[in-house]
């Protein structure tokens, strides 16, 4: 860091402190904007936790905003002048975190009929309908067309699929999903 730097720093420093002691709502205000736009990109998180000053009536914001920034610039100071948040700053320290979600999907048509049976929710047309779609998406799943085909003619049935209810939906579209399943 140059020497200009650290003199700039501690006039910052200075301003903050006369500030928050003398100041008034404006003068405060027009150091508070000077500094926000000042470090705003050279210190990571400058302006974290600042107070908005759009409701700021009395000046209360203006003033704590200081205190914190003063604060930060002492802080940023101690740190020898250097940014321990930078992205392009290696600090040793390597987070690996993943999220995995899996589930199976694989669902025969006889285990379909069976928990639509067991939706006591539906009444016995309903489950007979059902049924009938799950045969039909059966028969198109083991024919030998293209999948493109076997798509086109599962058409009216997703559709018919997605003004179902939640349930019906998710025991059906893993039946859905076996379209695009090689078939031997």
């Amino acid at each position: 860091m140059t020497e200009e730097f650290k003199i700039i720093i501690d006039d910052d420093i200075k301003k903050c402190e006369d500030e928050i002691i003398n100041g008034n709502k404006q003068s405060r205000g027009k150091l508070h904007g000077i500094l926000v736009s000042k470090y705003g990109s050279i210190i990571d998180g400058f302006e974290d936790g600042l107070h908005s000053l759009f409701y700021d009536n009395d000046g209360t914001y203006r003033k704590e905003n200081l205190e914190r920034m003063k604060e930060k610039l002492l802080l940023f100071k101690a740190m020898d002048y250097k940014n321990s948040y930078a992205k392009d700053e290696n600090t040793g320290i390597t987070v690996n975190n993943t999220n995995q979600f899996s589930a199976t999907l694989n669902i025969s048509f006889a285990e379909a009929k069976k928990q639509v049976e067991a939706m006591t929710s539906l009444r016995d047309e309903e489950i007979d309908e059902i049924h009938s779609k799950i045969d039909e998406l059966e028969k198109i799943v083991a024919s030998s067309d293209r999948k493109t085909k076997k798509w086109d003619k599962a058409k009216e049935i997703i559709k018919w699929i997605a003004d179902k209810g939640i349930d019906v939906g998710l025991t059906l579209l893993p039946l859905v999903l076996k379209l695009g399943e090689q078939t031997s």
